[in-house]
């Protein structure tokens, strides 16, 4: 076989001339596979995650007077940036040890904004 499947180190490829039809990995980026797999709405939700979460997250952390949950809140969300940056480069939500990463900071970040807004009102 050109090819070995791991499913702790993924594809790799033994000889890269005489990769099978279909077996010669996924697109290095996050947003380039999104695309091609999912199309053009998909892709489009997917990139208002990144600018709904900046956007909800920098009007909390601006009137947020809790020293705790600013920190979490800031934490949170300067790992989506970097997540969302290095998805130019690569793409990890297929790996479930990344993805978790990846959900949990959104999901904190969603929490935030719900019980900042319950406090509000």
């Amino acid at each position: 076989t050109t090819y070995q499947w791991s499913p702790i180190k993924g594809l790799s490829l033994n000889q890269n001339f005489s990769v099978l039809q279909g077996g010669g990995g996924s697109a290095h980026s996050e947003y380039f596979l999104e695309l091609t797999e999912a199309g053009i709405f998909s892709f489009l939700l997917f990139i208002s995650f990144f600018f709904v979460s900046l956007y909800r997250s920098l009007k909390n952390y601006s009137k947020m007077q809790d020293k705790k949950t600013k920190t979490i809140l800031l934490c949170a969300l300067m790992g989506l940036v970097t997540y969302f940056v290095h998805g130019l480069f690569n793409n990890f939500l297929d790996d479930g040890k990344l993805a978790f990463l990846f959900w949990t900071s959104l999901s904190a970040l969603s929490t935030i904004d719900i019980n900042s807004n319950s406090k509000t009102n």
